[in-house]
């Protein structure tokens, strides 16, 4: 059951099957569990909401990944993370603004 932002205990996140951006060390890059996308832009709900294209709260869009948050202060450390692919492919906003763990597979 998530928390009350939506975030993620690590058996529940496993459980999800969906793929997990794990990084354990902030000097080396970090890794994904699995890349079923050739290509995804996956941004965390504050991470959309900065770029200017947040999430629905209604609950009506998908998690399509979860984001390992080593600081977090509980057990709930998966973060939730939404596809916004198409506004990267689209030109709307370009590929060098992505951070560490927020692209999945090749950006062109």
């Amino acid at each position: 059951m998530p928390n009350e932002k939506g975030w993620l205990t690590k058996d529940e996140a496993v459980a999800t099957g969906l793929p997990l951006f794990i990084k354990t060390n902030s000097t080396l890059p970090g890794r994904w569990t699995d890349e079923p996308y050739g290509h995804a832009v996956l941004l965390t709900r504050t991470r959309c909401a900065q770029l200017k294209m947040p999430t629905l709260r209604s609950g009506r869009e998908a998690v399509v990944a979860y984001r390992y948050a080593q600081a977090a202060a509980s057990s709930f450390r998966y973060v939730p993370l939404y596809d916004r692919t198409s506004v990267f492919e689209s030109g709307e906003l370009p590929y060098s603004i992505l951070q560490d763990g927020e692209i999945m597979g090749s950006s062109s």
